[in-house]
């Protein structure tokens, strides 16, 4: 499917290790992670990934659970970043530029070139939420995205 959506290299979890992104992107690493999974593995990984003042930006909740990260030698020679994304609220430093008429412009312009629908794999009666969920459990293979239907 992310190949179909555009993507121009398309790894299994157990391929994406920091070995193949360096491989990829002839030994530098990668300018941008973004890490959505709100797996504490992941972000590390992201992290390891990244190239010499590279960002990783969580996209991820982590909510109440703890994430222990290895942030010594290579975190700090590389100069790394490591940003928090909130879709609630507007970088400050950015709201002079981005008011919401730009930011709605901007996402209008963009929205047909998107194949949103195609992101959706399932779709439940709100009802059946209990099959829904053990799906997303025993199966995560299976989903991409799942919607209720009210």
């Amino acid at each position: 499917m992310a190949r179909r959506l555009g993507a121009d290299v398309v790894l299994a979890p157990e391929e994406a290790t920091a070995a193949r992104f360096r491989e990829l992107s002839e030994g530098r690493g990668v300018d941008v992670a973004y890490e959505a999974s709100s797996t504490p593995a992941a972000l590390q990984q992201a992290v390891d990934a990244v190239a010499r003042q590279g960002l990783v930006v969580a996209v991820s909740w982590y909510g109440a659970r703890p994430v222990t990260l290895n942030l010594g030698g290579a975190f700090h020679r590389g100069r790394l970043r490591l940003a928090s994304s909130q879709v609630g609220a507007l970088d400050p430093a950015l709201s002079p530029r981005w008011d919401h008429a730009r930011r709605s412009r901007v996402v209008c312009d963009l929205l047909p070139a998107l194949h949103l629908a195609e992101l959706i794999s399932h779709r439940f009666p709100l009802e059946r939420a209990a099959e829904v969920y053990r799906l997303i459990d025993e199966r995560p293979e299976e989903t991409v995205q799942v919607v209720f239907q009210y």
